[in-house]
């Protein structure tokens, strides 16, 4: 029970690592796609990022101890560029 127990933690750490570099990639397109003008792809992207957060948070406390503090600091980093984007074009 206990290998089943660990075996679920690390799955669920490689889901948040997958999920955030996923919020990351999302965000990185919505950033070309309002270069190119392409506004209904950007509020595509910027709402997959939210959801993506929103995900992240539900399944973080879930995470052992010794992933947390690598899975909450790119989450800041996420938050941060996110707050970056609202301040520099305004919220979508």
């Amino acid at each position: 029970m206990k290998e089943l127990a660990q075996r679920t933690a690390e799955i669920r750490e490689q889901f948040l690592r997958v999920e955030l570099e996923t919020c990351l990639t999302a965000l990185d397109m919505a950033k070309f796609e309002i270069a190119a003008g392409n506004t209904p792809v950007v509020m595509r992207e910027l709402a997959v990022v939210r959801k993506g957060i929103a995900t992240v948070e539900r399944f973080l406390p879930g995470a052992t101890a010794e992933a947390r503090p690598e899975l909450e600091a790119r989450l800041a980093e996420l938050k941060a560029a996110v707050d970056s984007w609202n301040l520099e074009i305004g919220p979508a």
